[in-house]
């Protein structure tokens, strides 16, 4: 059976919230331009002149946390759970990297994005159940410690790996960082006819065909 995993966006309608320069806790409304809620991006600018450590203060569910361009290292303090939906964790325009020491909880079908050369760590109790993860936009390392990780070793759906152009299934080893999934296919197969892969991914870029008996493990389309 070939599993259909689709790419994820975030809610168009999003507010997004902006971190001012102190370590207030993050349930305190003094920590905020204005109080991210369910509905919201959590986003860390400029504003913050110096690396930041605060404390989430409470259990709190975000759409999303961005980073983009704080003055240092960005760690969410040990203590609580942090709940993110379906805006993600956002590093593309980051030039500093994240640290979440907190619980971290997925909710729903989700996108992580990165950019080459920064780092997410993930060391505090994290969940994912029901979760979906989209990696196609992640081009960094992930570091996470602590992953409910699927019996399977999958992670979620397609990673851009290598020189950002290669499309990989995510995996995570151990400790280590998202790697590519061995079993992988180029991301240009254009037709498959009476196959029987179970372990592989398939990737198609433009019309695709498929004839006779299929078995792989999951199926992408971007056509």
């Amino acid at each position: 059976m070939i599993a259909m995993l689709g790419v994820c966006g975030s809610s168009a309608q999003a507010a997004t919230s902006t971190k001012q320069n102190n370590s207030t806790a993050l349930n305190l409304a003094g920590s905020w331009d204005t109080m991210p809620g369910a509905a919201d991006v959590a986003q860390w600018t400029s504003i913050v002149t110096a690396a930041n450590s605060p404390a989430l203060g409470a259990d709190l569910s975000w759409l999303g946390v961005k980073i983009v361009s704080p003055g240092g290292l960005v760690t969410l303090a040990a203590g609580n759970t942090l709940t993110v939906g379906a805006s993600g964790i956002d590093l593309s325009a980051a030039t500093q990297n994240l640290t979440i020491n907190s619980g971290l909880t997925l909710q729903g079908q989700q996108s992580w994005k990165a950019a080459a050369g920064r780092t997410l760590n993930v060391s505090g109790a994290f969940a994912r159940t029901g979760a979906t993860v989209d990696f196609t936009n992640f081009n960094a390392t992930a570091v996470l410690g602590t992953l409910a990780n699927d019996a399977s070793g999958i992670l979620g759906p397609w990673a851009t790996t290598g020189a950002t152009t290669s499309l990989n299934y995510a995996t995570r080893s151990g400790a280590g960082a998202i790697s590519a999934f061995s079993g992988q296919t180029a991301g240009t197969v254009a037709s498959l006819t009476n196959v029987n892969n179970p372990s592989i991914n398939y990737s198609f870029g433009a019309s695709a065909t498929l004839t006779g008996a299929i078995t792989g493990n999951t199926l992408r389309f971007t056509g």
